[in-house]
């Protein structure tokens, strides 16, 4: 009987042995060093003529939107704050402007009509607003829960309702970021951060919520490999979230895993200039979904269905106490 010669064996499975561990510890620190870099926000407080920076964020009459406005005029710069309600937008305006008095502060009003139908906006109406101005960072903020209910399955929604929800969530913001880009380019350095949802992975319930999540992230890819190509200085960032709490759709009081408002912000902003394209805003939230993306493929997706199910249960029989 021939004998094995124990190092062809041994040898080849130590090489393999060592690829695997230099695999995992490159998966390491490619997902952990973006969160020890430190912000770049301050770049942007840099401008070709030399005046105070705006920043144009929408949706931000309340909740992650407004913070984003606070955090931003508390790191120096001015801002533009857009949004559906005429009356919302003045009174957080004059809130804003209490608190830093040292900036400025303008609105914009797209009535709900115009978000949810493009076609009665005109762009460069809005281009023109902040012709006079030095904009150099947009914060697309602007969305909503699903219309009636904040969980439904997709016959339970009109398709004049589901129209609506994409146009909101994603047709607007692809083109209000298309009419202001000549301001960033014009102004820059410039910044775009866009706002997603880890329920970009396919929530039940949420037929355009997720999907339209989905597609602002796709679409922050497409647009920072564009500017790359292009050598246009642009920061494109994608920012992928969880629960947060302080908002219009959660008023529970702040946990580790659902951060007020305030703190979410605070962290998505440390995340400017880490070197990613998409990346998860909060720390706990990025944890939570890497430990997701640890589970078997059918545990993760019993524990989606049962933790949304559940949400589900309980959003009927509230309506149907209502009715």
């Amino acid at each position: 009987m021939a004998s094995i010669n124990v190092n062809k064996v041994v040898k080849p499975l130590a090489i393999l042995g060592a690829l695997y561990g230099l695999h995992i510890t490159y998966d390491l620190l490619h997902a952990v060093i973006p969160y020890l870099r430190p912000s770049k926000l301050d770049r942007y407080l840099e401008t070709k003529d030399g005046k105070t920076p705006w920043a144009l964020v929408t949706g931000s009459n309340s909740g992650i939107g407004k913070s984003f406005a606070d955090e931003l005029a508390a790191r120096g710069f001015n801002i533009v704050l857009l949004g559906r309600s005429k009356e919302k937008l003045r009174a957080a305006k004059a809130e804003l402007k209490a608190k830093h008095p040292s900036r400025k502060f303008r609105t914009i009003v797209t009535l709900p009509g115009q978000c949810t139908d493009p076609h009665k906006v005109s762009f460069p109406d809005i281009a023109k607003q902040v012709e006079d101005i030095t904009l150099n960072v947009l914060v697309n903020n602007l969305g909503g829960a699903m219309p009636r209910a904040e969980f439904g399955t997709i016959d339970y929604y009109t398709p004049a309702e589901l129209t609506e929800h994409i146009n909101v969530m994603a047709t607007f913001p692809t083109l209000l970021t298309g009419a202001l880009f000549p301001a960033l380019l014009r102004n820059g350095p410039g910044l775009v951060i866009n706002i997603g949802s880890f329920a970009d992975e396919g929530v039940p319930y949420l037929p355009t919520y997720g999907p339209t999540k989905a597609f602002m992230m796709t679409s922050s890819k497409e647009l920072a490999r564009e500017v790359q190509c292009e050598g246009r200085d642009v920061e494109i960032l994608g920012l992928r979230v969880g629960l947060v709490s302080g908002t219009n759709l959660n008023k529970k009081k702040p946990s580790l895993f659902e951060p007020h408002a305030d703190d979410f912000v605070k962290s998505a902003l440390a995340r400017v200039g880490c070197g990613r394209m998409v990346i998860g805003a909060y720390v706990p939230h990025a944890l939570q979904m890497g430990l997701m993306g640890l589970l078997p493929e059918f545990v993760k997706e019993k524990a989606i269905a049962w933790q949304i199910s559940g949400r589900y249960k309980e959003e009927r029989e509230r309506m149907a106490k209502q009715q």
